[in-house]
């Protein structure tokens, strides 16, 4: 954040609460409307391009994606006084914030502290290739692990498996929960016959000679995982949001489960679509950490629910890895967006992607899931109105005191979004005692 003290408790920049409550996520302002008689913040109502200013404000409810139709410039950006953050910028600071944590947690486990004998943070237990999750930073430790072909910008592979790179895990065991999930070509399984609440999960059906025929698939698509979800909150009397809350506390056992959370089959499933969705799809594009983490979130702000997020229309769901139908090239093309703002000729762009959405339905749909998450939570009411406040502040100074202002004003937006995400991580994976001693590693400066 840019250092410049307010002159009043009027517009007063706030910091973010220290992990004492559900999740910290954005800085925001005191009296975030403009004083009465100011002018309304500029904002074309009809952008055409990914230049304009979107205009300001959550679009509700979330759009769903169609590679048959183009996507509107508002869906994948945010909009600030000094233009819009594109989604490839969004992409680029997702993956930026997950590359830098695995690689601090990963020294940390490869530093070995004299006072308690060993490593300042242990790595996860992969005996006989079956990776243990015990603890919250297990997720962000074994990232590489879980499964393979992955495009060049993500991480190659797990740490420890320096001398066998093509080596990936076998089986998962989720905070011993007493079911190990075995992991076979890229995907994860539940035993044979897994039952939720008396409902065989592994069922489901496929069309031979014309006619529906039943067969038991143990890695469960998202459709099956549908009707799983729907018989919980049937037998349960639940909603998404209780569902999600619930999923969110399982992933790093370091919040109070809910009254209702008491059936241990209910608790094996959702660890297994915890795997899928932060060891299996986040394997494959490292941004799925976080993006897993936006979703949830959602369904528990009850701003999404789970059909949507991963049966929205026949190209799937608006979670970007719940993607149907063809999409050979789709995870290749989204990685060219990666370090395209720093190229003099980026391979591709958000833009492209906007216009031709079968180029990359995942990286139209990543974009389009952070920036949403950043609205909810109120991104682009924080960056104006930190702006303007900031402007404010320098608006007797000298000429070259304000244009030092408006060039720092440039980055000011990103930065902001950068610690909100970075926050977002921090919390759900930090373990307690690392937490509190790197607990301003994540903090933006006041």
């Amino acid at each position: 954040m840019i250092p410049f003290p307010p002159k009043s408790n009027q517009g007063q920049i706030t910091k973010p609460v220290t992990f004492t409550t559900k999740k910290i996520i954005i800085p925001t302002i005191m009296a975030a409307v403009p004083p009465p008689g100011a002018p309304p913040l500029p904002a074309p109502a009809t952008p055409t391009s990914d230049d304009e200013l979107a205009e300001e404000g959550l679009a509700t409810p979330i759009p769903i994606f169609s590679r048959n139709e183009t996507v509107a410039p508002s869906w994948t950006t945010i909009a600030t006084p000094n233009g819009n953050i594109k989604g490839e910028a969004l992409i680029q600071a997702t993956h930026d914030a997950v590359r830098a944590s695995y690689d601090e947690v990963v020294d940390y486990c490869c530093e070995y502290e004299k006072d308690i004998g060993g490593p300042i943070i242990s790595p996860p237990s992969t005996k006989e290739l079956v990776v243990k999750i015990a603890e919250p930073k297990d997720w962000i430790i074994s990232l590489a692990g879980w499964k393979g072909m992955m495009p060049s910008q993500e991480i190659p592979r797990y740490f420890l498996f320096e001398r066998q790179p093509s080596t990936k895990f076998v089986g998962a065991e989720i905070f011993g929960n007493g079911v190990t999930f075995p992991l076979r070509n890229h995907r994860i399984h539940v035993p044979t016959s897994f039952m939720v609440q008396g409902y065989d999960v592994t069922q489901s059906y496929t069309k031979v000679s014309s006619r529906w025929q039943r067969i038991n698939k143990t890695d469960l698509s998202y459709n099956q995982i549908i009707k799983v979800i729907n018989r919980i909150k049937q037998t349960c009397k639940v909603t998404d949001s209780d569902i999600a809350k619930l999923q969110l506390c399982l992933l790093s056992r370091q919040r109070e489960l809910p009254a209702w959370a008491t059936e241990q089959d209910v608790i094996q499933f959702l660890d297994y679509l915890n795997a899928l969705m932060f060891g299996v799809e986040a394997s494959g594009l490292n941004a799925a950490l976080i993006t897993s983490l936006m979703t949830l979130d959602l369904i528990e702000d009850g701003e999404l629910n789970y059909l949507t997020a991963f049966t929205a229309n026949s190209d799937g769901g608006v979670y970007p890895y719940a993607t149907f139908g063809n999409n050979r090239g789709t995870y290749n093309a989204r990685e060219q967006l990666l370090h395209a703002g720093a190229a003099a000729e980026p391979p591709s762009s958000m833009r492209q992607l906007r216009n031709n959405p079968a180029l990359s339905p995942v990286g139209i749909k990543e974009a389009i899931i952070i920036a949403f998450w950043l609205k909810h939570h109120g991104m682009e009411n924080a960056i104006f109105h930190e702006s303007e406040v900031l402007t404010d502040m320098v608006a007797d100074c000298p000429p070259d005191v304000q244009q030092e202002q408006r060039d720092r004003l440039a980055t000011h937006g990103i930065e902001l979004i950068q610690c909100a995400i970075k926050d977002l991580l921090f919390f759900h994976f930090s373990p307690n005692h690392f937490r509190d001693f790197r607990i301003r590693k994540f903090q933006p400066q006041a």
